[in-house]
């Protein structure tokens, strides 16, 4: 089992708060039309952009380490084709980013596995 204070850990979900808030900064101004915006007819929405985001980190605590249930593992799916276009409100709600409490969970019941510097396989216990 590794430490509550990994390094390897602490810099993963530093990282994610911080992009996070930056996400925040970026799409609470934007309006419906700006997120249905696309380069190209071929590429994802800056909306399908942000709700794949917020799919693969929901995703990682959904399957990966079986944490946040029903909740979690519907956002994990947000980036289906067949899901709904989602409102600018619900990208950049805190539960946009499944996790600041999913997280402190995670982290005081201690999580078991393997970190480098560049790859951690991890579980909850």
């Amino acid at each position: 089992m590794l430490p509550n204070n990994s390094p390897v850990i602490d810099a993963i979900f530093q990282g994610w708060k911080d992009y996070q808030e930056q996400l925040i900064v970026v799409l609470r101004p934007l309006s419906s039309e700006q997120l249905a915006m696309r380069v190209a007819a071929n590429l994802r929405s800056v909306g399908e952009i942000a709700a794949h985001i917020s799919a693969g980190r929901a995703s990682w605590f959904s399957w990966i380490l079986n944490e946040g249930g029903d909740e979690i593992a519907a956002i994990a799916q947000w980036d289906r084709q067949d899901k709904p276009v989602r409102a600018v409100a619900e990208l950049v709600l805190p539960s946009w980013f499944p996790g600041w409490g999913l997280n402190t969970q995670f982290r005081a019941r201690g999580y078991s596995g393997t970190c480098s510097s560049t790859t951690c396989i991890t579980g909850a216990n």
